[in-house]
């Protein structure tokens, strides 16, 4: 793993192509997709009013539920990302950290890229997983009562993290890591928010879901 960054620096955030957005789950009262793309399914995830961005509702999991974004086993070729940039953005507000899953892409079954949350030390990490370096970042506040924006962008080869719009932590990816293991390829294909196992599940609230592509 790269020395992790407290997120204290400024950095330019990457530039990147004309995105399109492929998924847009707000959970105003539903974990609809308002692209109207996807029919995301949830398995133990509920709505909340307990906590959002924006005044409504959110999703909640507490280490119990996790949402797949076309019905429970699903595919689609929106998450086929062979050969094509992609981001990934939400807001997080965990109640507890642990070796917790944000979200996770899928392929073929397995398990792919993730997002996840951890220690180290006594300091919340953010960071993904699995990379030849990985790209992470301390949040320091990530446990003080508000919202996060956690965004993860890759343009061709360069992985970034942005936390609260602020690039923390990037990297350049091997080339020949994820050629063909992840990224596309028949069969399931899906997003899981909130979990991807039957373990290290996300215990909190979750918000404004995006993914976008080029």
């Amino acid at each position: 793993m790269l020395p992790l960054l407290a997120v204290t620096c400024q950095k330019n955030a990457p530039v990147g192509p004309a995105w399109v957005k492929v998924l847009d789950m707000r959970f105003n009262g539903s974990f609809a997709d308002s692209t109207g793309r996807h029919a995301p399914y949830s398995y133990g995830a509920v709505i909340s009013s307990a906590q959002s961005v924006e005044g409504g509702s959110s999703m909640y999991a507490n280490q119990d539920g996790r949402v797949f974004t076309d019905n429970y086993g699903g595919d689609h070729g929106d998450f086929d990302f062979t050969g094509r940039d992609f981001r990934v953005v939400c807001r997080i507000r965990p109640i507890s950290i642990g070796n917790d899953y944000v979200w996770c892409k899928t392929s073929g079954g397995n398990l792919g890229v993730n997002l996840k949350l951890g220690m180290a030390g006594t300091d919340p990490v953010v960071y993904l997983w699995p990379m030849v370096t990985d790209v992470g970042a301390i949040v320091p506040d990530l446990l003080t009562g508000k919202w996060t924006k956690v965004e993860v962008t890759r343009i061709g080869s360069t992985w970034s993290l942005l936390i609260d719009d602020v690039v923390v932590s990037s990297a350049v990816s091997d080339a020949a890591h994820w050629l063909g293991s992840w990224e596309g390829g028949t069969g399931f294909r899906a997003f899981l928010i909130a979990g991807a196992a039957n373990s290290d599940r996300y215990s909190g609230w979750i918000d404004q879901f995006e993914i976008y592509t080029n």
